[in-house]
């Protein structure tokens, strides 16, 4: 059964309150991961973020993940969290199941988000994903749905490896695009009828793995520009927070996200005592784990998913001076059934409660 404690605290941590522009290097990852809410819209709707998942039955994986939240449709903050909140759950649940393939896993994972994000907001509301799964055994596999993008990149090429839900791209149209082309024809939240693109990636050491929103990508009229400030780059954040000037620099109409990563991927293999996933995002991280609870003199794990969340905010990493106005709490909390039993503990953090 799906660890439903898991998918909510994921999705309020998401969705707190965020600055307006962050970058973050994560050296577990040997990558960075950025985000900008840009010049022109008041909300940032694109959630992203690297995810290490280590489960009770000690395997563990990698996820590299973007979601964009649909404008004109409702709540696309919230619509992208639930994606993200979703496959990573999903990913949770189903990485003991070792008789499942890596690509029908991840797959499955996004059909249950389209599920979830459907029953939530009933098609008013919907978003894009882009996600790349890393094993332990170095395999990669990617799944997206809608107009977020996954790049392969090296000194001589930038490569598209998904392809964009738009008329425009099921046509293979070039150049000038009508603006009515470009409308989605398929996204998270959609319902029925939804098939999301799935696929293994081969890569050569020295190569990048670049996942974008369409805030980033829509430069890639001018890819000989990406490429260079990829190549350009003397690091992987440096990356990422030059492609966001550019988008900023270019009109900056639309949230822009980025997470970047250098081949050949780097694992940590190390497993944890018990199950639990890590989450790094622009602005902070979050780690949550089971909690053992002890019942009878024994200690077994809550049959409704008991666990323990701590955020460790990284909020002075863009603005130091904020730093000192933060304050650690804890609080104890019952939501639903989904919730009996979870302890959710915040260190310099603001996950809303």
């Amino acid at each position: 059964m799906l660890n439903s404690c898991l998918q909510h605290q994921i999705f309020q941590w998401l969705r707190r309150e965020t600055v307006k522009v962050g970058v973050r290097r994560v050296v577990a990852f040997q990558g960075a991961v950025a985000s900008d809410v840009g010049t022109v819209r008041s909300e940032n709707q694109d959630k992203i973020a690297f995810v290490k998942i280590n489960n009770d039955h000690g395997n563990i994986a990698s996820l590299t993940i973007v979601s964009d939240g649909m404008g004109g449709m409702a709540d696309g903050a919230s619509c992208a969290a639930l994606a993200v909140a979703s496959v990573v759950a999903f990913l949770y649940e189903g990485l003991h199941k070792i008789l499942i393939e890596p690509a029908n896993l991840l797959k499955n994972a996004i059909l249950f988000a389209n599920e979830t994000v459907f029953g939530k907001f009933l098609s008013n509301g919907g978003a894009t994903v882009a996600c790349v799964l890393g094993l332990s055994d170095g395999r990669i596999f990617w799944g997206s749905a809608g107009d977020s993008r996954i790049y392969l990149s090296n000194t001589d090429y930038l490569k598209q490896i998904t392809v964009d839900d738009t008329l425009a791209a099921h046509l293979k149209r070039e150049g000038p695009i009508p603006r009515e082309h470009t409308k989605l024809i398929q996204y998270v939240g959609m319902g029925k009828h939804f098939e999301p693109h799935i696929g293994a990636i081969e890569y050569s050491e020295g190569e990048c793995i670049l996942l974008v929103s369409d805030g980033v990508h829509y430069l890639s009229n001018f890819q000989m520009l990406m490429k260079n400030i990829i190549n350009s780059s003397p690091d992987v954040g440096t990356t990422a927070r030059r492609l966001l000037d550019v988008s900023s620099w270019a009109g900056g109409e639309d949230n822009a996200s980025a997470a970047i990563l250098r081949m050949p991927f780097y694992f940590d293999n190390q497993k944890l005592d018990i199950g639990g996933v890590q989450i790094w995002d622009p602005y902070g991280d979050l780690q949550i784990y089971s909690a053992p609870i002890k019942e009878g003199g024994s200690e077994k794990l809550a049959n409704n998913g008991s666990a323990k969340a701590i955020s460790k905010s990284s909020q002075e990493n863009i603005n130091k001076s904020q730093s000192s106005k933060r304050k650690s709490y804890k609080k104890k909390k019952k939501e639903n059934n989904d919730l009996d039993g979870v302890v959710v503990e915040i260190k310099n953090g603001n996950l809303p409660l």
